[in-house]
This record gives structure tokens, C-alpha cells and sequence, in this order.
């Protein structure tokens, strides 16, 4: 007796693809994240609390009003420190695009490796008044931990209500916290991606970018979404979906 020949179907689940007739899941959502610029400043709050263990274990105990106080004293640990939040801030604040920013982040690599094995920052130091950066324990610690609370609830809780939700009918948009819900046909809309600050979206961002969207229809907007995380996977997402819908 001859075995019956299986289907399509079956074939797919097997296989685990999708047929080539199979109904689109009109429940699959896809959802953007805008999260504000405190997330970038993630490496001043570890490097505050990394520094914060090395004072306390590494540094000498000090008694300032009766109290005790660690510090670590060489001065190196705080210029570290100073470093890394004047490249943050600047990073966050000033786009350095293509070319520039390679230039860039190789100078401040060589002046750094420059600086330090000609001990040039002596020198310098003493010249803007004998400048010295001595940071205690409790500065590094309450540093990381306020601004490490503060980095936590954005990002877990007001970030998450500034979101775009696709679905492959239907785009939904809410772009401040409290606001109302904006629903748009997913026909005719345009996704544009940028990545105008090599610092903050490559490197500071793991990966993120800038969502623009443009919409359809005889009145056209232009709704714009900063600092969307994963932002190549997402576009990568929609593309699938809209394909299956033939948009």
C-alpha cells in the first residue's frame, strides 16, 4: 500500500519554514523603543562604582571631621574619571560623522598613548595651577548609585512609554509619556534610519539609530524617534512582514 505524499504543510513544519500560501500572523507586533540620552551616560555610573571598589580596597584611609575618609592618591584615578564624563557629555552633544570620527577617536587614542608614556600630563597639570583630582570612595559610590537609579528607571519604566507598535495592518505611535495613541495604516509608510553620531549610536549605543517615519496618504507627517537600541534587526523585522504583505 502506497504512503500518502504529505502536504505542504507538514513539509514546512518540518522543515521549519513558513509555506509559501500561509496566512500572515495579523498578530505579530514589533515594537521601538525611544530612549532618552541618559542611556549613553552608562559608563559614568560603572565606572563610578568600579572606581568606588578600587578607592575603598586600594586607597589610604584619611580622618576629615572626625570621619573616614578613603582616597587613592594618585591622581591618575581621577583624571580617569573626569576623562570618560568630558567624552560622554561631548559624544552625546556633538555628531562626528564617517570620516571624523575615525580621525577623532584615533587622535584621542595616540594623544592618550602619547601622554602617558612621555608623561605629558605632569607637566600640563602643573601648568594650569598644579591641578590635582582626588576623588574619595563616597564620591565614586554616590555618583554610580544616584545616577545608576536614575539610568534604571528611565530606561525600564518612562522609556517604555515612547514607543512605536507595528503591526502588519496597523502602526500605533505614542511619542511622550502621557500622551494619547496615534494609529496609522501601515500602507505607504516610509522608514528611514540614521546614524548621524559614530560615538553615541555605534559605540555608546551598541548599535542603535534614529527611526524617521513618513507617512502615507494626501497629508503627510514626518514623526521622528531618537536612540531606537537594535535598530538594524527592527528595520530588518518590518521588512519581512511588509514583504509577506506585499507593501
Amino acid at each position: 500500500m502506497s504512503e500518502k505524499a504529505p502536504s505542504l504543510e507538514q513539509l514546512a513544519k518540518k522543515e521549519g519554514t513558513t509555506p509559501p500560501n500561509a496566512p500572515l500572523d495579523t498578530h505579530e507586533v514589533i515594537r521601538f523603543i525611544s530612549h532618552s540620552q541618559l542611556f549613553y551616560y552608562w559608563p559614568v555610573w560603572i565606572t563610578s562604582l568600579i572606581f568606588a571598589v578600587i578607592t575603598r580596597f586600594q586607597g589610604k584611609e584619611f580622618v576629615v571631621n572626625e570621619q573616614k575618609v578613603y582616597f587613592v592618591t594618585s591622581p591618575g584615578l581621577g583624571l580617569a574619571f573626569l576623562i570618560i564624563l568630558l567624552a560622554v557629555v561631548l559624544f552625546t552633544s556633538v555628531n562626528v560623522r564617517g570620516l571624523w570620527a575615525a580621525l577623532v577617536a584615533a587622535s584621542m587614542v595616540i594623544l592618550g598613548l602619547l601622554f602617558h608614556f612621555f608623561s605629558v600630563w605632569a607637566p600640563i597639570l602643573s601648568f594650569l595651577g598644579g591641578l590635582s583630582f582626588y576623588m574619595s570612595y563616597h564620591f565614586y559610590l554616590t555618583t554610580g548609585l544616584v545616577l545608576g537609579i536614575f539610568w534604571f528607571v528611565v530606561f525600564f519604566v518612562f522609556d517604555q512609554r515612547h514607543y512605536i507598535e507595528f503591526r502588519p495592518t496597523q502602526i500605533t505611535i505614542v511619542e511622550e509619556v502621557g500622551d494619547g495613541a496615534r494609529n496609522y495604516d501601515t500602507t505607504g509608510l516610509v522608514f528611514d534610519k540614521k546614524r548621524d553620531n559614530f560615538f553615541q549610536h555605534l559605540i555608546l549605543g551598541f548599535g542603535s539609530g534614529d527611526l524617521k517615519i513618513t507617512t502615507g496618504g494626501a497629508q503627510r507627517e514626518e514623526i521622528y524617534f531618537p536612540n531606537v537600541l537594535n535598530i538594524n534587526h527592527r528595520i530588518d523585522q518590518i521588512k519581512r512582514i511588509r514583504e509577506q504583505r506585499g507593501r
